[in-house]
């Protein structure tokens, strides 16, 4: 008498669902996607000519709501900075803040670049906009 195996001990059970979970994440992946946020101009940081944006600022959000905005900065200062931070805060489209995104580095030279990625996580809403509000360090 042959035994025979359940179906969910046969190698091409586990295939399929894997295949159902991976098609899965990428349905939900591209179904979240929302517009990618604005940058808000903040005249009065730009101001201060110890740090300058060089080129554009970049925003974008993953399908679990988080928002990474990338760009370069530049240390006018002529003083090397440590425990850096760039803080964006986060906006929602009635212009309401909801959360911030924050980029930190050990060090930043005097007149170097910083190439940054801030990460916002955990913001309660949609971000359609972001603005540039400080860069600290000691």
């Amino acid at each position: 008498m042959e035994v025979r195996k359940k179906f969910y001990n046969k190698w091409w059970f586990y295939v399929g669902v894997i295949i159902i979970i991976l098609s899965s994440m990428v349905t939900v992946g591209f179904s979240n996607r929302r517009s990618e946020p604005r940058y808000i101009h903040n005249d009065s940081f730009m101001k201060d000519s110890k740090f300058e944006i060089i080129g554009e600022l970049t925003a974008e959000k993953d399908a679990f709501g988080a928002v990474y905005i990338e760009g370069v900065i530049k240390n006018n200062s002529g003083k090397k900075y440590v425990n850096v931070e760039i803080i964006f805060n986060l906006y929602d489209l009635d212009g309401n803040q909801i959360g911030t995104a924050i980029a930190k580095s050990n060090t930043f030279d005097k007149h170097g670049q910083w190439k940054f990625r801030a990460v916002g996580i955990g913001a309660n809403g949609d971000v359609a906009s972001y603005k540039l509000i400080e860069v600290r360090g000691l």
